[in-house]
Protein backbone atom coordinates (compact mmCIF):
# COMPACT_ATOMS: atom_id res chain seq x y z
CA UNK A 1 0.00 0.00 0.00
CA UNK A 2 2.38 2.15 0.86
CA UNK A 3 4.13 2.18 -2.55
CA UNK A 4 1.05 3.12 -3.86
CA UNK A 5 0.55 5.92 -1.96
CA UNK A 6 4.26 7.34 -3.12
CA UNK A 7 3.44 6.85 -6.55
CA UNK A 8 0.37 9.02 -6.42
CA UNK A 9 2.27 11.71 -4.64
CA UNK A 10 5.05 11.09 -7.22
CA UNK A 11 2.14 11.49 -10.13
CA UNK A 12 0.70 14.42 -8.50
CA UNK A 13 4.23 16.21 -7.82
CA UNK A 14 4.55 15.73 -12.22
CA UNK A 15 0.88 16.51 -12.91
CA UNK A 16 1.11 19.99 -10.94
CA UNK A 17 4.38 21.01 -12.99
CA UNK A 18 2.63 19.57 -16.31
CA UNK A 19 0.41 22.38 -15.20
CA UNK A 20 2.74 24.86 -14.88
CA UNK A 21 4.42 24.19 -17.87
CA UNK A 22 1.07 24.24 -19.64
CA UNK A 23 0.31 27.64 -18.27
CA UNK A 24 4.35 28.87 -19.58
CA UNK A 25 3.62 27.30 -23.23
CA UNK A 26 1.21 30.38 -24.55
CA UNK A 27 4.17 32.38 -23.75
CA UNK A 28 6.91 30.57 -25.92
CA UNK A 29 4.47 29.61 -28.80
CA UNK A 30 4.30 33.13 -29.65
CA UNK A 31 7.72 33.67 -29.81
CA UNK A 32 8.10 30.80 -31.90
CA UNK A 33 5.39 32.23 -34.28
CA UNK A 34 7.28 35.66 -33.91
CA UNK A 35 10.25 34.00 -34.94
CA UNK A 36 8.59 32.10 -37.70
CA UNK A 37 7.10 35.53 -39.02
CA UNK A 38 10.30 36.94 -39.33
CA UNK A 39 11.97 33.77 -41.24
CA UNK A 40 9.02 34.95 -43.79
CA UNK A 41 9.73 38.46 -44.21
CA UNK A 42 13.61 37.80 -44.84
Amino acid sequence: MIDVEEEAIVDIAQAKKDIQNIEREPADIKKQMNGYLKELEL
